[in-house]
C-alpha cells in the first residue's frame, strides 16, 4: 500500500507458502503479484512479470542468508537492494560480488532504533498509518517487561 502511494506501479511479494495469511495480507494491501518462494523460482518468475526488466528495487526484510543472495539477483543493472533484516551477529552469507559489481547494483542495509524513531513510529500509527489496518499487520505484542522476548 505504501509502496503504491509513494509511485511503485507494480509490487512484488514473495513469501513463503506456510504464509499464506500473510501473502493474502500483502495482496490486499495492493500487491500486484504473489510469489511463493518454495514453489516457485522466484528469479524466473520476476522475470517473466517484469517481461525480462526486473525489479528497480527489491526489499529484503528476510534476514535469510538463502534470500538474500536470490533478493540481488530480483534487481535490473542499477538497481538497489535494501536489506532490513537481521541474521544472527556472526552470520555469513555467499554473494554474487561479481554480478552485484557487473549490474553496478547498490546494496543498503537500514536500521532504524531508538527514541526518534519510535516516536516517528507512532506518530504515523496515531495519525492513521497511510491508511494501513494496523491491526492486521502487528502479529505479537508484548508488555514493556517483556522487551526483549519481542
Amino acid at each position: 500500500m505504501i509502496a503504491r502511494q509513494v509511485g511503485a506501479r507494480r509490487v512484488i511479494v514473495t513469501g513463503l507458502a506456510r504464509d499464506a495469511a500473510r501473502l493474502a495480507l500483502a495482496r490486499r494491501l495492493g500487491a500486484s503479484e504473489i510469489v511463493e518462494a518454495d514453489r516457485e523460482d522466484v528469479e524466473a518468475r520476476v522475470r517473466e512479470i517484469t517481461g525480462g526488466r526486473l525489479a528497480d528495487v527489491c526489499l529484503d526484510v528476510s534476514g535469510s542468508p538463502l534470500a538474500t543472495p536470490v533478493s540481488i539477483k530480483l534487481v535490473r543493472r542499477l538497481g538497489t537492494v535494501v536489506l532490513a533484516g537481521l541474521s544472527g551477529k556472526d552470520a555469513l552469507m555467499a554473494m554474487p560480488m561479481d554480478h552485484i559489481v557487473w549490474n553496478e547494483i547498490r546494496v543498503q542495509g537500514v536500521y532504524v532504533k531508538g527514541e526518534a524513531a519510535y516516536s516517528k513510529a507512532i506518530a504515523f500509527i496515531e495519525a492513521g498509518a497511510g491508511g494501513l489496518p494496523v491491526d492486521e499487520i502487528v502479529s505479537h505484542t508484548y508488555p514493556l517487561e517483556r522487551a526483549e522476548d519481542a
